[in-house]
């Protein structure tokens, strides 16, 4: 049976059930390690002064400073170099996870299926399209994109809203694979990256404002998508509160009863 436990002071009452993650150890502190490297390729595209250029970027963190809204994301790319006119990656498990209040308690805020679009990967004007096409069966999302664009997604739940205590971590994660039609072959698949990330927003409502609007918690490491499903991930909790997280769990937060 699984434990259940109130969360106070989170607009109304909620009861919660309590998970753990589906990785281990190992692969967690992995991704707490991702600062100290740089990407794992270099993505096609944007601008080298871009200060995640070639590197993870801290962005806000932890300090929503005011911004009450909130989502995790993630963002495709090719390799610089890779000629493949179509890119294809399939991805399933996303899950988005924060650290909050003196208890320094887990909750789990998105899950589920993505949304997501086509965009010039530096992001200029925020002008974005459809991706070619995006099939959604037993969990997993198999998208095809334009080479020359970034697939940038996120829950399709949407966003939502922070707890009303101070955070202490915020956790992105989901598997992914390259995802090969039968006119495709790996080669053409091949120098494709994938990393996460989150963004604070003003409020449930706010449109984009060139960033006036919203700010990115963190902008995570660049990792290379492969034919086998790996695990990714963006981590701004500590070593100890990411322990906490894998030993302890999360609390799944879900309306009470009235």
């Amino acid at each position: 049976m699984a434990s259940v436990v109130l969360l106070a002071g989170w607009g109304a009452a909620m009861a919660a059930e309590r998970a753990y993650l589906p990785l281990g150890w190992p692969a967690l502190l992995e991704i707490h390690r991702d600062w100290a490297f740089a990407h794992e390729g270099q993505p096609d595209g944007v601008p080298p002064d871009y200060d995640w250029a070639q590197t993870p970027r801290m962005g806000a963190g932890n300090e929503p400073d005011g911004f009450n809204a909130f989502t995790g994301w993630g963002q495709v790319f090719a390799t610089a170099g890779n000629p493949a006119p179509l890119l294809a990656v399939s991805i399933r498990n996303m899950q988005v996870l924060v650290c909050h209040g003196p208890q320094r308690n887990w909750t789990l805020l998105q899950q589920g299926d993505i949304d997501g679009s086509q965009f010039r990967p530096d992001y200029e004007g925020n002008l974005n399209k459809p991706p070619v096409s995006v099939r959604h069966k037993a969990g997993i999302a198999s998208v095809n994109f334009e080479k020359g664009h970034v697939y940038h997604f996120w829950p399709s739940q949407g966003r939502v809203e922070l707890p009303d205590q101070k955070l202490c971590g915020i956790v992105v994660l989901l598997q992914a694979r390259t995802s090969l039609s039968s006119s495709q072959t790996a080669s053409r698949s091949a120098g494709i990256l994938l990393g996460l990330g989150a963004d604070y927003w003003r409020d449930m409502q706010a449109s984009w404002d060139n960033y006036h609007s919203n700010q990115d918690a963190a902008i995570g490491r660049l990792r290379w998508v492969d034919a086998t499903w790996r695990w990714f991930g963006m981590s701004t909790a500590s070593l100890e509160d990411l322990r906490r997280l894998y030993v302890g769990g999360y609390s799944i937060a879900t309306p009470q009863a009235q």
